[in-house]
């Protein structure tokens, strides 16, 4: 029997539910997947198959990669697995991972959602990028009309951009976002970058391969997903929410002088070992990954 996996549509759950994927591929001979985001399943024996979708990214996404999908499509005999959590789920299990491991019928140890960056991923436009310091990938605060919950789930403007502030001087900064009028923009105006990749330019490759070789990634909640065997640092409001509410009002304020310091001592840890960094035409083929890790 073959599997249909429904996936799920944004580029970090569709990281997420590999480790579903790779699950299935052990179980059935043929694993089919819907997805949106075809390239992040390009080292599994999968078929990847489109999905109609209304998002942005998304849809531009699925035109860039068309063709990556698969022209073989499931018959006969085909379990459906559909990649979803509940608030419910959340509650249960104690994390939207686990969640969405209990919805689709996937084991608890079952949690290789590994990733590999290969060095292909590495553009020409990348490798050219003009740092002379490590570099620091910054995700600006945006709001959106396909989802009323991005401003809720937005940290408060003032504080992102002085927690921002307060290290940028010590990274070349790179700012990713997929800005178009009257359907994604900045909500806080842009923040000082050297670098600034507006328009959706990026591919999803080239965005993980940026990130593998950056010292550090300053990012709002559920733009980036942390790499399992990096430090990461969050920075929670002094009281934690988990209403789940798109309308939320409930206080962003933090702990300023604390998150400040800890934020301090985490860029210090980031940058230990990133003090020799080759000029640009010092970097290897091999890419930026390998360059700032010298």
């Amino acid at each position: 029997m073959a599997v249909l996996i429904e996936g799920m549509l944004g580029a970090g759950d569709c990281i997420r539910q590999r480790a579903i994927v790779k699950y299935w591929l052990n179980q059935q001979e043929q694993v089919f997947v819907k997805t949106p985001w075809p390239g992040l399943l390009e080292d599994l024996p999968v078929h990847c198959i489109p999905v109609p979708t209304g998002l942005r990214t998304q849809a531009k996404n699925a035109k860039r990669e068309e063709a990556r999908y698969s022209p073989v499509r499931p018959i006969g005999n085909v379990r459906k697995v559909r990649v979803w959590y509940t608030h419910d789920g959340i509650r249960q299990t104690g994390s939207f991972l686990k969640a969405t491991l209990l919805n689709t019928g996937t084991p608890m140890t079952e949690t290789d959602y590994s990733l590999p960056v290969p060095s292909t991923w590495g553009t020409p436009r990348i490798l050219a990028l003009p740092w002379t310091k490590p570099i620091m990938v910054v995700r600006p605060l945006c709001d959106r009309n396909e989802w009323g919950g991005t401003h809720t789930r937005n940290p408060d403007h003032a504080t992102y951009r002085a927690l921002f502030n307060s290290i940028r001087g010590r990274f070349f900064v790179v700012s990713i976002a997929d800005l178009e009028a009257n359907k994604e923009w900045l909500s806080d105006g842009p923040l000082d970058c050297d670098v600034a990749f507006h328009a959706g330019e990026l591919t999803f490759q080239e965005m993980a391969f940026l990130t593998r070789g950056a010292a550090l990634m300053f990012a709002s909640p559920g733009f980036y997903v942390a790499d399992a065997l990096a430090p990461f640092l969050a920075i929670d409001p002094i009281v934690p929410d988990a209403c789940f509410s798109d309308v939320c009002t409930h206080s962003k304020a933090i702990d300023m002088p604390s998150a400040l310091h800890r934020l301090k001592e985490f860029s210090n840890a980031c940058l230990r070992d990133r003090q020799v960094i080759p000029q640009p035409a010092e970097v290897e083929p091999e890419g930026l990954a390998q360059a700032v890790s010298q």
